[in-house]
């Protein structure tokens, strides 16, 4: 067989083995569902600390625990802050646009469709909710229920009822409301800035054990070898004591910040 005889047949055979498109030899398989990347990334950190924790002594594997703990819930309230005050912000900006509507004479249905398109994250259901003729002060008072900031949102509840029962201006109160959560916020800006000494300060004493350990070990007094040994159960306790500190500091500023 020649050359070209042979380069033809080895082409047939190669058409011939080859598979064809998927979408037309298989039926479509419905998409896999994956695990969120949070998900995966929690589910590899508790197999990490399982195996870890089968290699230590049961008051490391505890004091490990404990702390773990702890700074989860301290990172868990920081989440909720900071969504807290971007719907603060949010709802400011939505507002800002239905007095705007309001003052050119807009239907407050209208504006408040206006405002759920400027901040669909905040507003929207409560928007959804006034087009379909339902009671806007509840579907606020429900939106506080699933909110951050529930009191905000009561004020709006109470500023609206208040303008359907009086028959007051419904832009002036809302003026008023959206003042109010401005300045609101101003203030907690401010009383967030005056507590980032103490929370520098809660950091810094947070790490002075971790220090010591670390300085005790340059100077040749070997402290891991006592506190992961004989000496695990006074480990146990400076975490726990520790891990108290953290959340109590943690606890008293949020309610700082809560009251403001």
């Amino acid at each position: 067989m020649n050359g070209p005889a042979l380069a033809a047949t080895a082409l047939a055979c190669a058409v011939l083995a080859a598979p064809g498109p998927p979408l037309r030899r298989l039926p479509r398989q419905p998409p896999r569902r994956r695990l969120p990347a949070t998900a995966l990334a929690a589910t590899a950190a508790a197999a990490l600390i399982v195996a870890t924790a089968a290699l230590m002594t049961p008051a490391v594997a505890l004091s490990a625990a404990l702390l773990a703990v702890a700074v989860a819930v301290r990172v868990r309230a920081g989440r909720r802050r900071r969504a807290a005050e971007r719907q603060t912000a949010a709802l400011g900006g939505a507002l800002e646009a239905m007095v705007s509507e309001l003052r050119i004479g807009a239907h407050p249905v209208r504006a408040l469709t206006v405002a759920a398109a400027e901040a669909p994250d905040v507003l929207a259901r409560v928007a959804a909710r006034a087009s379909l003729g339902g009671d806007v002060p509840t579907a606020l008072t429900d939106a506080a229920q699933r909110s951050g900031g529930p009191a905000r949102w009561r004020r709006l509840a109470a500023v609206w009822r208040l303008a359907d029962q009086r028959g007051l201006a419904v832009a002036d109160l809302m003026h008023a409301a959206h003042t109010d959560i401005v300045e609101r916020q101003r203030h907690r800006d401010a009383v967030a800035a005056q507590l980032a000494g103490a929370r520098a300060t809660t950091a810094i004493l947070a790490a002075l054990p971790a220090l010591g350990i670390v300085l005790g070990a340059a100077l040749g007094a070997r402290p891991l070898d006592f506190l992961t040994g004989p000496g695990g159960w006074c480990l146990l306790l400076g975490v726990g004591f520790l891990s108290a500190g953290l959340l109590w500091a943690g606890r008293l500023t949020d309610r700082v910040l809560e009251v403001s």
